[in-house]
């Protein structure tokens, strides 16, 4: 007999995707020509949650470039996670569920039940002073941005770093940056990456 397998595309979990990042420095540290002791880590929205996760838990990233970057966790006690009554009674729902989704609609609708479990524990602002005064991490926030509160992410999580810092701002721009916008970040990344590694 053959069995059924099941691909869920789109899944969501944040810790997962920053293990992810790290398994990515351990590899290309691997290749040959790589200066090892050079490694910088980008990421965009959540991912630039991810840049200060993955500083703040590996120190062989020594630079670091937050874009439009999503850093929950500032406004929320720094604490053990606790679930919610309804949080608590999907966590039991889907540990006692056991079969993974057979149809594409049940995997989209379990992945969005999944990620958004999975994003109330995930608080990258916590890690912030984790990163090493010796690593050198910019954000670069969009001026007018129409999804995010850069009070409370980029700009609230550098003022907690210890080591180099900045923050850029695109001027006009919102969230979903425009391409000249994107060219124009791209070149803010890679100067602050040539410059600090």
């Amino acid at each position: 007999q053959t069995p059924d397998i099941v691909f869920r595309r789109g899944r969501l979990d944040p810790e997962h995707q920053v293990q992810d990042l790290r398994n990515a420095i351990t590899f290309i540290q691997s290749e040959p020509g790589v200066d090892r002791a050079r490694i910088g880590v980008l990421g965009v929205g959540l991912g630039g949650g991810h840049v200060v996760s993955v500083m703040g838990m590996d120190a062989r990233a020594k630079a670091g470039v937050g874009v439009t970057p999503d850093i929950p966790g500032r406004e929320d006690q720094a604490k053990s996670f606790i679930p919610d009554a309804a949080s608590q009674a999907e966590m039991i729902k889907l540990a006692r569920e056991g079969a993974p989704p057979r149809t594409e609609s049940a995997a989209r609708a379990r992945n969005v039940q999944e990620g958004r479990l999975a994003l109330a524990e995930y608080k990258p602002f916590w890690r912030l002073d984790a990163i090493p005064a010796t690593a050198a991490v910019r954000f670069i926030v969009a001026e007018a941005d129409d999804f995010l509160d850069n009070a409370i992410n980029a700009r609230a999580a550098a003022r907690e770093l210890k080591g180099v810092k900045d923050v850029q701002s695109i001027p006009g721009a919102l969230h979903k940056l425009t391409p000249s916008q994107i060219v124009e970040t791209a070149k803010l990344a890679a100067s602050w990456m040539k410059d600090k590694l």
